[in-house]
């Protein structure tokens, strides 16, 4: 199970890793999109990608993300927003295919989980309805019998699918899922400017119920991407310490070493400016879904999704089918930019380095004046 699962994060990796320089073309995706912007009358947006259909349900919004914006503002955010949403679930749609026998396997195995814990569940509530009076007996057991019975019947139904129809269940809740936060998050999506992917490795050790709770995991990565305005790829090495923040279940407990493989998208401001560089770090949230080993994280400038699985205790999967949220500390270590345009110039960026070799200039002037005052004190 773990090798699978191990395998699966390894294949989009490298589904990844391979279609990252595709970002630098004319048509950086080279994948045939079809959209229709007009929702239909249950509230679907449809798309094609390659000639496969989907589909994500739009969110009903309190306010347009774009209100705070001036009318032809809006309408070149928007403009910009439609683009590169279209491109975000086209890649993840693809992505997504690429693996979906091993999503399907996925959600085989999450669903008899489920199962055998509902039917755990219906059994206990049997033996706790023996002890009630008759009358309360009867409805307690009525409807314990009625939810359990809906879901056998649900899982009679989801038995004759194969796990390609599986795999597409697991798609779609994925697609909706980023769909409603890529609209959240509408004017960073609109305005950003790196698209690339992920890969990461971070030891964990996590306990918490419900808003409280201790741990969480110290993450080093590798984003591989490609920046629309320097017209560059690059490289960027990276952590992020994670912090347990709260959790829907009773309680949950984790450790371990887990490996992560996505995508992403940002709003990377310049870092040519010192102050840029200082301030590199972000800080964000991540959220780990239950019953599925994937994660989303995001933050003002940044959005993130992908597949998350590893070697931990309890294992996978169900050590996966944990859901909690963290709080995240993000800040780049060094960025390798390489110019798509003649003559192909690399530039090196370390945001951390700068930072420390100017907290460590301005401590060693601290203890340089006290010692100088220090000793005209003395000797004078």
């Amino acid at each position: 199970m773990i090798k699978s699962r191990l395998m699966t994060l390894l294949t989009f990796l490298l589904f990844s890793v391979f279609n990252t320089p595709l970002w630098a073309q004319q048509n950086p995706l080279d994948i045939d999109i079809q959209f229709n912007h007009r929702v239909d009358d249950r509230g679907y947006l449809k798309f094609k990608v390659d000639g496969k259909p989907y589909r994500v349900k739009q969110p009903e919004l309190s306010e347009d993300p774009f209100s705070g914006y001036s009318a032809s503002e809006a309408r070149v955010l928007k403009k910009h927003f439609r683009k590169n949403m279209r491109e975000i679930l086209a890649v993840l749609a693809k992505s997504l295919d690429s693996i979906r026998l091993g999503l399907g396997t996925t959600y085989v195995i999450n669903q008899n989980i489920s199962f055998k814990k509902a039917e755990n569940n219906y059994l206990s509530l049997k033996q706790f309805a023996s002890r009630m009076p008759l009358g309360v007996q009867a409805d307690i057991l009525a409807l314990g019998e009625k939810n359990f019975l809906t879901l056998q019947q649900k899982a009679q139904e989801e038995a004759e699918l194969t796990l390609s129809q599986k795999g597409s269940i697991i798609i779609q809740q994925i697609l909706d899922s980023v769909y409603q936060n890529l609209w959240k998050q509408a004017p960073m999506i609109a305005k950003a400017n790196e698209f690339g992917f992920i890969a990461s490795v971070a030891p964990q050790f996590l306990f918490g119920s419900g808003k409280s709770g201790f741990g969480g995991l110290f993450e080093i990565g590798i984003n591989i991407g490609y920046n629309s305005d320097t017209k560059s790829l690059f490289i960027e090495v990276f952590k992020n310490i994670e912090s347990f923040e709260s959790t829907l279940l009773k309680a949950v407990a984790s450790t371990g070493v887990i490996f992560k493989t996505g995508g992403f998208v940002r709003n990377q401001a310049s870092l040519d400016s010192r102050e840029n560089l200082i301030n590199s770090s972000k800080a964000g949230i991540s959220f780990y879904p239950p019953m599925i080993p994937g994660f989303s994280s995001w933050s003002s400038e940044a959005f993130s999704i992908g597949a998350s699985s590893g070697l931990t205790l309890p294992p996978s999967p169900f050590g996966d089918a944990l859901t909690y949220q963290t709080k995240t500390h993000t800040e780049s270590l060094l960025k390798l930019n390489i110019s798509m345009n003649f003559p192909f110039i690399i530039t090196i960026q370390s945001p951390w380095a700068i930072k420390n070799a100017i907290a460590f200039k301005s401590g060693f002037k601290q203890i340089y004046r006290s010692l100088t005052k220090s000793c005209r004190h003395t000797f004078l």
